[in-house]
């Protein structure tokens, strides 16, 4: 048995590209997947890693709690690339120091896409850990071997029934302020921040552009279908509202309260304050995926990888993730 290791971090949109990339190298090398989401970003507590929200089909994968216990018991045995990773396998905050090539490797991202590709043969150890940083290379139809498990299927399918939502039958614009310096927001890469703040340099001229596109394909300048709107600020979708009279927001735990780069930077201080769980901000997350998964046409501002990812992957979403009568 060999295995990978996915170690992700930062949002979801991020995460998802990672996944997708070592979905392929799992399928091209028949290694065991297993994926580590223990992370502070995406869990406080360590059981709700990405084991407890999806399950993985089409694949070898192995659960993260049993390959732990397997590690443990058998693990001294075992070669890891890289090696560093064999006194750190176990620890849950990794978020700190994995993005360190000691902890990566030469050529990280560049070379597991080779690899699924079939250009570079795989690596000989029993156990390869991919950190989700760096270069992507990947598929939107590898999408398709991602369910989500059977309580968030029905978190999401009970979602749609309350509130109307339909598989093609609506449309849904996504705002978000965390990567906006006007919003609050914030992005670490010094470059894209600069290409974020010359095509959008306030709030009229974001609010201007996704309504010219919203426009664009619609019927005498207006879509048919009915609006909907998900946002990491409720504010931000008030001003919408309040400018262009259309689109019903969906709310959801943290309307209020905006940290870094998204809601997933949000303390774990600040969630208890607000006596929200940091499980329930990931199910709201992947419960607005899908919706934006389930819209006729999903508009964005191409910057947030959240909302790129979801309109890319709807054509291989599998059943689990539909909204339907």
């Amino acid at each position: 048995m060999k295995f990978v290791v996915f170690k992700g971090t930062a949002g979801f949109g991020d995460r998802l590209q990672c996944l997708l990339e070592v979905i392929a190298y799992s399928k091209a090398t028949g290694r065991f997947l297993v994926v580590d989401w223990r992370d502070s970003e995406w869990a406080d507590d360590p059981r709700d890693s990405f084991d407890a929200f999806f399950d993985l089909v089409g694949l070898k994968h192995f659960g993260l709690d049993s390959f732990l216990s397997l590690f443990r018991l058998v693990g001294g045995e075992w070669s890891v690339h890289p090696r560093v990773w064999r006194e750190h396998m176990e620890e849950p905050e990794f978020r700190s120091w994995c993005y360190k090539e000691l902890f990566t490797g030469k050529d990280h991202g560049t070379l597991f896409k080779s690899i699924a590709d079939f250009e570079t043969p795989d690596f000989d150890e029993d156990v390869v850990v991919y950190v989700g940083t760096g270069f992507r290379g990947f598929r939107y139809s590898d999408f398709g071997h991602i369910r989500a498990n059977r309580w968030l299927s029905g978190f999401i399918q009970d979602f749609g029934r309350k509130r109307g939502l339909v598989r093609g039958h609506y449309d849904l614009l996504h705002l978000r302020a965390g990567s906006k310096k006007w919003a609050g927001g914030d992005v670490a890469l010094k470059s894209l921040a600069e290409k974020i703040d010359a095509k959008f340099p306030d709030l009229d001229s974001y609010l201007d552009a996704l309504w010219d596109k919203y426009c664009s394909q619609g019927v005498d300048g207006v879509s048919h279908r009915p609006l909907f709107i998900i946002s990491d600020s409720a504010w931000l979708a008030e001003r919408w509202i309040e400018r262009f009279t259309c689109g019903t927001y969906l709310s959801h735990s943290m309307d209020t309260s905006l940290s870094g780069s998204g809601i997933h930077q949000t303390s774990t201080r600040d969630l208890n304050a607000r006596g929200v769980s940091r499980f329930t901000v990931n199910a709201e997350c992947l419960r607005d995926f899908a919706v934006m998964l389930n819209a006729t046409r999903v508009i964005h501002d191409e910057v947030s990888l959240f909302s790129k990812m979801a309109a890319a992957c709807a054509s291989s979403v599998h059943e689990s993730w539909l909204m339907t009568e």
